[in-house]
């Protein structure tokens, strides 16, 4: 009796769906691959905590740009005065807990000015 009444429900849903049987084979399987991702991510997740524990590695960013109208100590300082002007990227700078730095510059030509890309990540290291 209940595989009928499976049954039933199976040929409701292919008729509901304007789909015919293997459509419906087919997305149960896409719903079952689904979750074995999702389960998947969760034992990753796992092993990676008990591997490292409950440490957190913490990371900031500060990112900025201008165009380069004199020399380029002047532009270093204009930079640096933006950072250190914004509220959230000062307490990038200020944040003891950050122990290591890592900086990088791009300059570029647009509509005929030179700008300057600049980065900076912050990094905590235990």
């Amino acid at each position: 009796m209940k595989k009928i009444v499976s049954l039933v429900c199976g040929l409701c849903i292919c008729h509901l769906l304007g789909a015919n049987w293997y459509a419906l084979i087919g997305t149960l399987c896409l719903v079952f691959l689904v979750v074995l991702h999702f389960c998947y991510a969760i034992y990753l997740t796992i092993q990676n905590r008990a591997a490292r524990g409950n440490d957190r590695c913490w990371s900031a960013e500060n990112i900025t740009y201008c165009a380069i109208e004199s020399s380029y100590a002047e532009t270093a300082k204009y930079l640096l005065n933006q950072w250190m002007n914004s509220s959230g990227h000062r307490k990038n700078f200020l944040n003891p807990r950050y122990t290591h730095i890592g900086c990088g510059t791009a300059c570029y030509l647009d509509k005929g000015f030179v700008y300057v890309k600049a980065t900076q990540n912050f990094m905590e290291k235990k």
